[in-house]
């Protein structure tokens, strides 16, 4: 992995794409993400990031997705990027309960799932899993918050 301050750019891993409301976390996760060599993409709402999906589709190789938007939540907004973009690699993310039936109506749609907070190496990981295809990453994060992948 790229260290920071080590004279070397990061490999060019494509773009992402951060759709979350919240500046503060839309600016972490874009950051995290920089220093891992992607190019980064955010928008605060789902419909900001649905535009830039289509202006960017065939770029955009890593999609994080909050659940709670101000203009829908995310599951809704998941849907529309599956229409865009099938075989988009979606990672999402919530500091909110998701109930059970929920989480399981996920299965196939992400790559995975965060709850928050979580850690950079956590989304890192996460983003990992997602580029190698890994068929265990699945839906992580269950209602009681324990199945985090540890870093």
């Amino acid at each position: 992995m790229y260290r920071r301050g080590a004279g070397l750019r990061p490999p060019d891993r494509g773009v992402a794409l951060v759709i979350e409301d919240y500046p503060a976390m839309l600016i972490t996760c874009r950051r995290i993400l920089e220093s891992a060599g992607f190019r980064t993409l955010g928008a605060e709402t789902g419909a900001e990031g649905v535009a830039l999906l289509k202006i960017n589709r065939d770029e955009v190789s890593i999609i994080l997705l909050d659940w709670m938007l101000p203009d829908m939540y995310g599951d809704v907004w998941l849907d529309e990027i599956l229409r865009i973009k099938p075989d988009a690699k979606v990672i999402f993310y919530s500091g909110h309960y998701l109930s059970e039936e929920l989480l399981d109506s996920l299965e196939g749609k992400v790559v995975a799932f965060l709850r928050k907070p979580f850690s950079a190496e956590q989304l890192l990981y996460a983003v990992e899993a997602a580029e190698a295809g890994d068929p265990a990453t699945g839906v992580e994060g269950r209602a009681d918050g324990d199945s985090q992948p540890s870093a």
